[in-house]
């Protein structure tokens, strides 16, 4: 099954705090879930973590995930669950 993967949802998995944390990280784990992940996400995801988690969780992040096609939602899936 294909999913479209919103801000909020990527937010989510990022920010443990967050209400719906437990809730992503479990839709996640669903057998043969194909995540896709829209290039617009990525700017709104960089604003939501510096302005919510502060500029250097932001930096973080950006420095440490791939936002490319060879690495896929998957990686930035794995990286939001460390």
């Amino acid at each position: 099954m294909i999913a479209l993967v919103d801000t909020g949802f990527l937010y989510a998995l990022f920010d443990a705090g967050d209400a719906q944390h437990r809730d992503a990280v479990q839709t996640l784990q669903t057998p043969g879930l194909e995540p896709l992940l829209p290039d617009t996400v990525i700017v709104e995801l960089a604003y939501l973590l510096q302005a919510r988690l502060g500029h250097a969780r932001m930096r973080f992040y950006l420095k440490r995930s791939y936002w490319n096609s060879q690495h896929g939602l998957r990686h930035v899936v794995d990286f939001a669950l460390r």
